[in-house]
C-alpha cells in the first residue's frame, strides 16, 4: 500500500512539475506578446508628442526569402525644436516587421498621398523615433489569446493536482499515524 502511495505521489509531483513548466512558458509568451505588440502602442499614446509630418514618398518594401514579405514604408519630414528630420518609417514606426499580406500593406499605403501633411507622433526623449500610424485595432491582442487559454486550463488542473497531492499526502500521514498507534 505504501509503495503504491509513494508511486502515486511521485507521479503527481512530476505532473505538477510539468504543469508548472507550461505555466512559466505561458507567462513568458504573454510577457513577450505584451511587450512586443501592446506596450509600444500604449507608450506612443501616453508619452509621444503629436506633430505634423510631410509625406515625401511611400513605397511597398518587399523581402524575398522563402515567401514574399511586405511592409508599407514612408519617407517623411517633420520639425522638432527647429530641427528638421527626414527619415523612412514603417507604417507604425515602432514595428519594422514584414507581413505576408501585400493587400493589407497596399491598403495602408493608399491612405496617404505623396506631398500630403499628416499627423505623426515623436518621442520627446528621442525625436528621431517617430510613428505615422498609431495602431488602435484590437488585432494586436491576438498573440495573447492562445497563451491565455492554455494558461487558464493548465492553472485549473495545476490547482486540482495540488489539491489531489495534498489529499494523498494527508491520507498517507493519517495511515502512518494509525499504524504507529497500533504498534
Amino acid at each position: 500500500m505504501w509503495s503504491r502511495d509513494r508511486t502515486e505521489i511521485g507521479r503527481r509531483m512530476m505532473l505538477l512539475l510539468g504543469q508548472f513548466l507550461v505555466l512559466i512558458i505561458c507567462i513568458s509568451a504573454l510577457n513577450y506578446a505584451y511587450h512586443m505588440n501592446i506596450n509600444p502602442d500604449r507608450q506612443v499614446i501616453a508619452s509621444y508628442v503629436k506633430t505634423e509630418c510631410f509625406l515625401l514618398s511611400k513605397k511597398l518594401t518587399t523581402k524575398d526569402r522563402f515567401v514574399h514579405l511586405y511592409r508599407a514604408d514612408f519617407r517623411i519630414s517633420y520639425t522638432v525644436d527647429n530641427v528638421q528630420y527626414t527619415k523612412w518609417v514603417s507604417g507604425n514606426g515602432l514595428d519594422n516587421s514584414f507581413t505576408r499580406h501585400a493587400v493589407e500593406q497596399e491598403n495602408i499605403l493608399s491612405q496617404f498621398e505623396d506631398g500630403g501633411t499628416y499627423p505623426c507622433w515623436y518621442n520627446p526623449d528621442d525625436p528621431g523615433s517617430v510613428v505615422l500610424l498609431v495602431r488602435k485595432n484590437w488585432t494586436s491582442t491576438f498573440p495573447l489569446i492562445v497563451p491565455t487559454v492554455i494558461f487558464v486550463f493548465v492553472f485549473y488542473y495545476f490547482i486540482k493536482s495540488v489539491d489531489r497531492l495534498r489529499r494523498l499526502t494527508l491520507a498517507r500521514r493519517s495511515r502512518n499515524a494509525h499504524k504507529r498507534k497500533l504498534k
